[in-house]
């Protein structure tokens, strides 16, 4: 039988259809993943079949502004519309459904669930240098130990469930349009797939201090590469395809639903906002060492857009 709308079904076997989070949806009758509800747009409950536009599109970016210590939320005018402040050194960040943010805050080797009002309401310790998170359709999430040179798979109530290990100093990671997870291998300077299972699928070299990294269209992806001040364009092998430079170290990359892309450009202390049409287009400051950047993507509620 098909898999029923507002369901995915991630295997031939299963005897029954697992119903789409909150922040997803499931467009299809074959799904065998949710996907994430894109900006400008909210998934309110189980069992979404579409996005719901928002009510008003801001298309904000969220910044890890490490070097004051706090996570702000930025327009494209480059106002500051919200801070919130009592982090350590923070890294990256990830937005949740139900509008709150996880932060990976590095000294501390914590990892930080911060509520829609700014309020901390769960820790989890004992990371090494945490830096990249990405969250699981299964409502758990997956962090890059720099220092530790392993990925934990993590789940939503904070267990570590498994480690991966054999890496050298990865920093971003991000879920491709498969459901793999592609983590950026920066002292490798290469790009590594994982399964859900954490087993290694493929890798792709020929990069410089690969760092940040996030889907963009239809099964490509874009890298901060740090160590030549530029970004790139990836297909899904890992091939590179095209180049961007004028960046001062590159770190946290995001994309939004329309492919504008916003970059945390790290020793130039500014939020380069790249167009559709892969040239710079803004750029905004009031921010001293930007590391991670999200755009609101996976909401489930018109407050969080």
């Amino acid at each position: 039988l098909p898999c029923p709308l507002g369901s995915y079904c991630p295997s031939l076997n299963m005897t029954a259809a697992t119903p789409c989070p909150a922040g997803w949806y499931c467009p299809s009758s074959n799904a065998s993943l949710p996907k994430l509800c894109p900006t400008g747009s909210y998934c309110p409950s189980l069992h979404s079949t579409k996005p719901t536009p928002c009510p008003s599109n801001k298309t904000e970016v969220v910044v890890v502004d490490h070097g004051r210590h706090r996570v702000v939320w930025m327009n494209k005018s480059g106002n500051i519309t919200k801070a919130v402040h009592g982090f350590s050194s923070p890294n990256e960040v990830i937005l949740s459904a139900n509008g709150s943010f996880i932060v990976s805050d590095r000294d501390t080797g914590r990892i930080v669930w911060v509520n829609r009002g700014g309020a901390i309401y769960k820790a989890v310790g004992g990371f090494h240098w945490p830096h990249g998170i990405e969250a699981m359709y299964d409502g758990g999430i997956v962090v890059v130990e720099h220092l530790g040179n392993r990925v934990a798979f993590v789940d939503q109530d904070g267990k570590i469930v498994r480690l991966v290990g054999g890496f050298s100093g990865p920093a971003g990671v991000t879920m491709a349009s498969d459901g793999s997870i592609v983590v950026c291998d920066r002292g490798a300077n290469r790009l590594v797939w994982l399964d859900k299972q954490g087993a290694i699928v493929k890798t792709a070299g020929g990069f410089a201090a690969p760092t940040g990294i996030s889907p963009y269209g239809d099964g490509e992806l874009v890298v901060t590469n740090a160590a030549s001040n530029e970004i790139l364009w990836v297909d899904k092998d890992g091939k590179i395809l095209r180049r961007l430079g004028g960046f001062s170290q590159p770190f946290g990359i995001a994309v939004n639903s329309d492919g504008e892309i916003f970059v945390g450009d790290l020793q130039g202390n500014r939020v380069v906002f790249v167009g559709k049409n892969g040239t710079i287009d803004k750029i905004l400051g009031g921010v001293v060492s930007p590391v991670g950047v999200a755009v609101p993507v996976g909401m489930s509620s018109p407050d969080d857009c």
